[in-house]
Formats: structure tokens, sequence, C-alpha cells
């Protein structure tokens, strides 16, 4: 055997008892023997280590020791960590390009006046403070708390370890049965429509319309599904070729957790 294994009891070890294997989706218990990763510090059981062929985060190695009870703050921290997100920018992005619009008209104003010598301190203080409140107010649309409170995130997702949260709506993964990601392409139109599909062991799903941003934004959202509990069955489906030869690499490196499938165009 060549990793490191050990048996949970209640006195020592009720840190770990009752955390949730990430391969089988049971429940660890006292006297269960348990493996963790060097890496990542995920405890899984001993047979569920054997099946991933002892290795784990691109490594083989094991903690040669139970992890102790960490602090309440390092625990929250890591359960509130952001794996990965997708944010609609379309409304941040409409107020952005009016910002443009005012401030480059102010200081075409502005370098007007000053070519004829007709600018005075209060026009130039003016645009100024012109310049600087749009600026300002375009940083600040642009942030999630104004994205709350203008309603303008339902189409935002967000990664953690322990949920995925949509919009306003949070999910936790023992409560899902599987995730569907697609990217179809009408043949009539031509149009792009892309959704994100939450099946749950309720038998209810829920679905909502993704943005559709630039590739190198969607590649490192869909990345951070080869991070969440194995239990939960991940589908990646998209008409877009390129974008089909990224989901492929992302198959590859998530040890059999995404399936992708084979695209109609």
């Amino acid at each position: 055997m060549s990793y490191h294994s050990h048996i949970l009891n209640s006195s020592n070890h009720s840190h770990i008892i009752g955390r949730t294997d990430p391969i089988t989706g049971d429940s660890v218990k006292e006297n269960d023997r348990v493996v963790f990763c060097t890496v990542c510090k995920s405890c899984f059981l001993e047979d569920s280590w054997v099946y991933m062929n002892e290795r784990h985060c691109e490594q083989y190695q094991t903690l040669d020791s139970i992890p102790t009870l960490p602090s309440k703050l390092v625990a929250k921290k890591r359960v509130e960590q952001l794996l990965s997100e997708l944010r609609d920018s379309s409304s941040s992005g409409i107020i952005n390009l009016l910002s443009f619009i005012f401030t480059f008209f102010a200081c075409g104003l502005t370098l007007h006046k000053l070519m004829f010598f007709q600018l005075d301190i209060a026009m130039l203080f003016g645009g100024i403070v012109g310049i600087i409140i749009v600026s300002i107010t375009s940083l600040f649309t642009s942030s999630r708390k104004f994205k709350r409170i203008t309603r303008q995130d339902k189409n935002d997702v967000r990664l953690f370890y322990t949920h995925i949260e949509v919009g306003k709506d949070s999910f936790s993964w023992n409560d899902i049965e599987q995730i569907k990601y697609q990217r179809v392409i009408s043949g009539v139109t031509n149009a792009e429509f892309s959704s994100l599909l939450i099946y749950l062991k309720s038998d209810q799903f829920f679905k909502t319309d993704l943005p559709i941003n630039n590739t190198l934004e969607v590649r490192k959202f869909l990345i951070g599904f080869g991070q969440i509990p194995r239990f939960v069955e991940v589908f990646f489906y998209s008409d877009d070729r390129y974008e089909h030869r990224l989901l492929l690499e992302i198959q590859e490196k998530s040890d059999g957790k995404i399936q992708v499938g084979e695209p109609n165009q």
C-alpha cells in the first residue's frame, strides 16, 4: 500500500466524521478507514481512493496524519471560497458605453475651448469633475453589490465548494443530481442560446439562461465544475465546434466526472 490510511474514532476525529465522500456521496462514519489528499486535504473512504487509482489533484501523495480541527475562520473561508463564476456584463456594458460617450464629448468640448482660449477655470473644473464622476460611476455599476440592488445579477452563476448560486438562488451540491451546460445554435437564424440546467434529487429542475461571453470567460467558468463533488453528474453540450474541443479538454482532466455530448452542427 503506497498511501496513508487512518481509522476514525469519535473521541479524536469528530470534526471528520459526518463528512461526505466526494466519490460515493456516502457519509464518513466512526471506524471507517479514510485517506486524505495532500494538496486539497479532501477526505476519501479508502475504497474511493483505490477506485481513483490512488490519485487526486494530479498527484499521489497522502497525509500521514489526520488533519486537526481548523479554526472557525479558516473553515468558513474554505467553505465560502469561490471556484468560478460567469457574470452577465450586458447592462454594465451599456452604462459604460454611455459613460464613454459622455466623457468623449466632455473632453472634446474642453479641448475646443482650450484651443480658442475660451476656457475658464469653472469650465475646466467642471470637466475634470465630470470625468471623475463618470469613472467612479462606471466602476460602481460593474460591482456585484450594485447589480444585486438593481436586480441585474439574475443570470450570474457562481460555483462554491458547498453550493452553486444562480442570481439570488442557492443550491447545495448534496441536493443536486445533475448539472447540464448547453450552448445551442439555431439552424434557422444562426443565433446562439446558452443555458444551465440544475436537476435536483427531489425531481425538480431549475433552468437559467447564461450570458454568452467570450470563450476564455466561459472556459474559466466550466473548469470550476471539475472541483465540485464527484457524486454530482455534470453534462456539457455545445454546437460550437471550437467550444466543443475545449469541453473535451476539460472532460479529460475531470477523472470521469464530466461527460460531453456530440454537437449537431
